[in-house]
């Protein structure tokens, strides 16, 4: 599935403007504060009914205006999918898919699909690395019990390693240690 339209009336700083894309990649290029966030973000709308930028569909009308709206066609190898959605100032929407208006913004959701990454995101990469290996290990246990097994494994080994260098006794951490390190790296290389 793609989406070959959008079409925008009064969203942020479009006054009207139809893009059109190709299946493929899409890449929208311009100068800052051109729209080009701007016109991602309407295609989440399109695709979901809430903008990840504002918490009221008010905000992503254009200053000055009254009403906006959001359209695209989306192909896929079931047909092509039009949706529309309209808003006001008073927070009233109005969603159509295929020209049928739904009445909950659920129905909405499967019709378009969408993931909208802006650049506040880059917060994963510039956080600290804890963050990074958090939001890694949170992805990779979802995906292979394995590895979330390993994991747990490693970090209680690694506890009960870092509890036994804090033993006074040099001679019993000079004896157990080896023990300890095999099985972290055992658990390492399985992670």
């Amino acid at each position: 599935m793609f989406i070959s339209s959008l079409t925008l009336k009064n969203f942020r700083n479009y006054s009207e403007e139809k893009i059109s894309f190709e299946n493929g990649i899409n890449i929208l290029t311009g100068a800052n504060a051109q729209g080009k966030t701007n016109a991602g973000e309407a295609i989440f709308y399109l695709c979901t009914g809430y903008s990840p930028r504002a918490n009221k569909d008010k905000l992503v009308i254009k200053n000055g205006e009254e009403k906006g709206s959001v359209e695209g066609v989306a192909k896929s190898s079931y047909g092509d999918v039009s949706v529309k959605i309209e808003f006001n100032k008073n927070d009233k929407k109005n969603i159509y898919v295929n020209g049928m208006q739904v009445l909950r913004v659920g129905e909405l959701l499967g019709n378009m699909h969408s993931v909208f990454f802006n650049p506040s995101e880059l917060k994963l990469v510039q956080e600290s690395p804890e963050d990074r290996r958090r939001f890694l290990n949170i992805s990779l246990s979802q995906m292979s019990k394995n590895y979330f097994y390993a994991l747990a494994r490693y970090n209680k080994i690694l506890a009960q390693r870092n509890e036994l260098l804090k033993n006074p006794d040099k001679k019993i951490i000079k004896e157990t240690l080896p023990v300890w390190d095999r099985s972290l790296c055992s658990e390492a290389a399985k992670i």
